[in-house]
């Protein structure tokens, strides 16, 4: 048996076992009766019935449009082009009549009408397509901002927006083409009906339409930007203010000499920073709607360059004139020379005294000399405290001069480098409080933590082990001298 034998026994059978069971429903359907009772049990029987058989059909026709054959499929596409081209061959036949497409005599054609035919498309294929480009003009005229609309009175012009006198101009030079393309279609007895008519109508009336808002947009406009190079004008004075400001005050630093007068000018800096910052803030949020502008862009460079460098001139000439003793007395090199020694001055005294207490009590004729010595010895150390203090401060502060001149050269490195990105500066010093107070509870968590490793056993035990070794080594060299053996 072949396999389509056998997809033909199939689809009978699927046939009949659907043609069985709506059979079924419908015998059911029948026996209800007009039984008001069983009014709402037969209308979901109908809709269940009305459904197998969609199903039914619709199962059928995709079986039976899987089992044909290759070439049922290439007849079947050959009916629909001859349908095709049957349409064709009526529309040829209308025009070969002349008639056009929607049935309507053609003009007759002789030299008079043909001319005047000729005519007429050509006014109307022109006019349709000026109407077109102003179409799309005034589209993208409506969608410009004030700025770009000014920079755009070529396309202006030319549309005939830039005020009302010039689009009322326009609109009578429209109209009349209008009518002598009317005209033009009487001559060439062209029907009011043509499509092209209709087309160029439609297209002259979004034109009108779509021209007396840009006309409103335009104005608008250039309200808006008389407005705009009002506030940048405004916008530029206060720049100005604020940079000569700046530059009067750097004058002012460079001719104090005396270090009561630079700290005078530095306290004087300080106390106008909260109120120039604010006017900075002011001036900046005042550019923000012209950011696009390039000559806004430098005004708020050149500003925020003279503001910052005021500061860091001010900043280093106060830091130059308080530390210029300390750089000139040398003292932070003879500090860092001599720190080993002053910090371990009091550990040799304390090995000193303990070597000098048995001679002290041995009787001998030195005996004398060392009791003095060892008499200094524990008056000095006395007095060790309060140097070494003092030592392990000009220690510390060593190191701070040094951090800090390696981090200002940093900073001033950045701060004077020519300022390409421009930000707020309302939450500068909040930011700068927080990030201070976070710096400080670090270093406050890291001396605890080292104070904790200090104290704790280990490190005593370390440091036992350390002062037994030192005694082990100090007894060894006092017998070794008492045997008279070279130390």
């Amino acid at each position: 048996m072949s396999s389509e034998t056998v997809a033909i026994q199939t689809l009978l059978e699927a046939f009949e076992e659907s043609s069985e069971r709506i059979n079924a429903l419908y015998n059911k359907v029948k026996s209800a009766g007009d039984d008001c009772k069983e009014r709402a049990t037969t209308i979901d029987v109908f809709r269940v019935l009305h459904d197998c058989f969609v199903f039914h059909t619709d199962t059928l026709q995709n079986q039976i449009d899987a089992l044909k054959t290759y070439e049922e499929q290439e007849a079947e596409n050959i009916e629909e082009e001859v349908e095709e081209l049957e349409k064709e061959l009526h529309l040829l036949d209308r025009i070969s009549r002349g008639c056009d497409d929607a049935g309507c005599p053609l003009p007759s054609v002789n030299d008079v009408s043909l001319a005047a035919y000729q005519a007429f498309v050509t006014r109307s294929v022109d006019l349709s397509a000026q109407l077109s480009v102003m179409l799309e003009g005034l589209r993208h005229i409506l969608t410009l901002t004030p700025p770009r609309l000014s920079k755009a009175q070529s396309i202006v012009t030319w549309l005939g927006v830039a005020n009302k006198a010039t689009w009322s101009a326009k609109e009578k030079q429209l109209n009349a083409s209008w009518k002598s393309l009317e005209e033009d279609a009487r001559l060439a007895s062209a029907s009011v009906d043509e499509p092209s008519l209709v087309a160029v109508r439609q297209l002259l009336s979004d034109v009108m339409q779509l021209g007396k808002k840009a006309v409103s947009a335009v104005g608008s406009g250039s309200r808006a930007e008389t407005e705009r190079a009002r506030d940048v004008e405004h916008l530029g004075s206060q720049q100005r203010r604020l940079v000569l400001w700046c530059r009067q005050q750097q004058a002012n630093l460079d001719v104090l000499t005396e270090p009561d007068h630079i700290q005078e000018f530095c306290k004087s800096l300080l106390e106008h920073y909260n109120v120039m910052s604010d006017n900075y803030h002011v001036v900046l949020e005042k550019a923000e709607p012209y950011m696009d502008n390039e000559t806004v862009q430098e005004w708020l460079l050149e500003a925020s360059e003279a503001w910052l460098h005021l500061q860091v001139k001010a900043l280093e000439q106060f830091r130059r004139t308080l530390f210029e003793v300390h750089q000139d007395s040398l003292l932070e090199g003879q500090v860092e020379g001599q720190s080993a020694f002053c910090l371990q001055l009091g550990t040799v005294l304390g090995a000193l005294e303990c070597t000098l207490t048995p001679w002290c009590e041995v009787r001998s004729s030195a005996c004398g000399r060392c009791i003095q010595l060892l008499d200094s010895c524990r008056e000095l150390r006395g007095m060790m405290p309060e140097y070494e203090k003092l030592s392990r401060q000009l220690l510390e502060l060593t190191d701070r001069l040094r951090i800090d001149r390696e981090a200002y050269d940093c900073y001033r490195a950045a701060a004077l480098s020519h300022v390409t990105y421009l930000s707020s500066s309302a939450e500068l010093l909040a930011e700068a409080a927080r990030r201070k107070g976070e710096y400080k509870a670090c270093v406050y968590e890291l001396q605890e933590w080292a104070v904790k490793k200090v104290r704790c056993d280990s490190w005593r035990n370390i440091r036992d082990k350390v002062r037994d070794i030192k005694d082990l080594l100090e007894q060894d060299q006092l017998l070794q001298r008492h045997r008279g053996e070279p130390v």
